[in-house]
């Protein structure tokens, strides 16, 4: 198959995009696998931030340290939001992409892009879900994974990762710098009025960044945006064929059975009548898109 080729910048640039706890972590690492790239970690992230560097040293001198979320354990290359490096560098309070941060953000993709057999820079960032079309006019070598997991199974993934942060927030505190604001909430989740609170907060979060990127779904080019659902990534080959015209897909799909396997399976299965009804909405919203990229020729008729 015949894949994109740098025009306007090095190295083509794919950004993975989706809620948080959606998989944008996995599928960010087979993505960088597949296409030979390159991506943030936290390694990169401890080089403008003596906190995190710390941590890493100790973890690497044999210290358990975890990710706070799940239980995979800290090190040099595991990949990262690059919203924190933009922090960092771009001085902005919020770890997401805005006028003022574009030039920090292209400062770090031309940093990645030069390293040596990188043939593509691959960036996740959750914070950025629904801000696509401002990713995409960065360079005309931009393309986006936009994932797709069902607000059961990501409600369940969050209240889960919330909960760990009452026991294991050492990444997250060196990562935001010991910001007082993650303090707080992590000292509030350790109380159960506190706890109830920023679950229920993060869970209205969630639902409107949802309605937000439907909203926006529609202006999206549908030949540099591919609409990928981690529940068929899951289960098999046919998920990866709706980034074929991104990445290879079998190269993507080897990449991801040696992840996803690891993923935990949602076990709180407790589904809200909003929740129900934003999955049909976005599952909707999936078929509409890709069938106007199958009848535009952008997947294969028989895949729309």
């Amino acid at each position: 198959m015949s894949l994109p080729q740098p025009g306007g910048s090095a190295r083509r640039i794919i950004f993975v995009n989706g809620l948080h706890r959606s998989g944008t972590t996995v599928i960010a690492e087979a993505a960088t696998e597949a296409s030979d790239g390159v991506t943030v970690t936290a390694g990169l992230i401890a080089e403008s931030n003596p906190y995190l560097r710390e941590l890493l040293d100790a973890a690497a001198a044999g210290l358990a340290v975890d990710r706070g979320v799940d239980a995979r354990e800290l090190a040099e290359d595991l990949p990262e939001e690059y919203g924190w490096l933009l922090r960092d560098v771009g001085r902005v309070r919020a770890p997401n992409v805005r006028p003022q941060a574009i030039p920090a953000l292209l400062a770090i993709i031309e940093r990645l892009a030069a390293e040596d057999g990188a043939r593509a820079v691959v960036l996740k960032n959750p914070w950025d879900f629904g801000r696509e079309r401002t990713l995409l006019e960065l360079d005309p070598d931009a393309y986006i994974l936009l994932v797709r997991r069902s607000m059961v199974a990501v409600g369940a993934s969050r209240r889960r990762a919330l909960r760990r942060y009452g026991t294991s927030d050492a990444y997250l505190t060196a990562l935001t710098r010991h910001a007082p604001g993650v303090r707080m909430m992590v000292n509030a989740m350790r109380r159960k009025r506190g706890r109830a609170m920023i679950l229920s907060l993060s869970a209205w979060a969630a639902r409107i960044r949802v309605l937000v990127f439907l909203a926006r779904a529609h202006t999206l080019p549908l030949d540099r945006v591919a609409f990928v659902s981690f529940e068929e990534l899951q289960a098999g080959d046919a998920g990866a064929e709706w980034a074929a015209h991104i990445l290879d897909p079998e190269r993507f799909n080897r990449a991801l059975r040696s992840r996803l396997w690891r993923t935990e399976a949602p076990t709180d299965t407790r589904s809200p009548l909003v929740d129900v009804l934003l999955d049909r909405l976005w599952e909707r919203a999936w078929q509409r898109l890709r069938a106007a990229q199958a009848a535009s020729g952008v997947v294969p008729p028989n895949r729309g």
